[in-house]
């Protein structure tokens, strides 16, 4: 069995005819597509100068002719392509079919079509478009791509049909937001998972200085975290106010992920913050009882003043915080004591 071009050159020359009996004109079409590298909505095989549908059966009287393989240049019809990129929005997989077998680019100015599948959460559309070889790494006016868009939406099987077709898992936007860190501020764990897999760079930040940790444990997203942590993102890393993720946590009250950033060798008593404030400051000026007694645990400093000389018993008694104000009171009392054994002891 042999498949021909127009110009009569021999594209395809297989003696194994079993290879195809009674499998679909389609599996012809795609090995056809590893030598040409054109997509099989493109294609057409003329036998007996017959055009065969994608689906038809190959008999075996079949195999023992010559094929004619047609290639279908691209037509931009304007009401083809407005058709589209409806089908496209509304999901209707039978109709990106049908256009694409008339040779419509599947590769949409602008916004571009595997954006608004992705947008949509159309993973049926999506796989048609990526198998009609749209490029996964077009992005918009705005630097966003399909991966990102999805990776934002969470949408696990798209970002997982755009990385098995090469998407770039470290491609960001326009403000340096990969999606990697999109993920991470929804908290979309397993497309988080996806992505480190994929190879992403954990340790990427954006305009901001704000890395996938950062972000992470600015939302709250604990499980999010460990999982970063687990792939060596950097616990340290400050965003562009010199605050650290676990200085962030502390902020928000995010107990669990101050836990785990502690675990992890976060020193306590670094001054995270451009104004020389610690996360036992933060959390003690905003009253973040359960955070403080995490970090009086791990030993932090009620004493350790910011660079206007104020210190978290004087920031949480200012803005009366009781509860705060008590422990860290106790902590100085038990320091004191401590101290005091420890001189008679000598």
């Amino acid at each position: 069995m042999r498949v021909f071009t127009v110009s009569g050159h021999v594209l395809v020359d297989l003696a194994e005819r079993e290879d195809f009996r009674g499998r679909p004109t389609r599996a012809l079409k795609e090995h056809c597509k590893t030598v040409n590298g054109v997509s099989i909505y493109r294609q057409r095989l003329l036998l007996h100068d017959r055009d065969l549908d994608d689906d038809e059966v190959l008999a075996l009287t079949a195999l023992t002719a010559d094929f004619q393989l047609l290639v279908l240049p691209f037509h931009h019809d304007p009401s083809d392509l407005q058709a589209f990129r409806a089908a496209v929005q509304w999901g209707d997989a039978l109709q990106v079919e049908s256009l694409l077998r008339r040779a419509i680019d599947p590769n949409l100015p602008g916004t571009t079509s595997c954006q608004v599948a992705a947008f949509h959460g159309h993973g049926d559309v999506l796989r048609i478009l990526l198998a009609a070889q749209a490029e996964p790494n077009a992005a918009d006016a705005e630097g966003k791509t399909a991966l990102l868009v999805a990776s934002n939406k969470g949408y696990v099987e798209l970002v997982r049909s755009l990385l098995d077709a090469d998407a770039d898992a470290n491609q960001a936007n326009c403000n340096d937001n990969t999606p990697l860190w999109v993920a991470s501020w929804k908290g979309h764990l397993e497309v988080v998972r996806l992505l480190l897999k994929g190879r992403a760079d954990q340790n990427k930040v954006n305009h901001n200085v704000e890395s996938a940790l950062w972000v992470a444990s600015d939302n709250g997203h604990a499980d999010v975290v460990q999982l970063l942590i687990k792939w060596k993102a950097q616990v340290d890393s400050c965003d562009h106010q010199k605050t650290s993720p676990l200085w962030v946590a502390a902020w928000k009250g995010h107990v669990d992920i101050v836990v785990v950033l502690l675990r992890s060798k976060k020193d306590p008593h670094l001054t995270d913050h451009a104004q020389g404030a610690t996360p036992l400051w933060v959390a003690s000026k905003h009253g973040r009882v359960e955070v403080v007694r995490c970090l009086m645990k791990a030993k932090g400093n009620p004493d350790k003043a910011n660079r206007e000389g104020r210190s978290p018993l004087w920031v949480a008694s200012y803005w009366g915080h009781l509860h705060v104000l008590l422990l860290l009171l106790l902590q100085r009392l038990h320091g004191n004591l401590r101290n005091v054994v420890g001189d008679c002891l000598c």
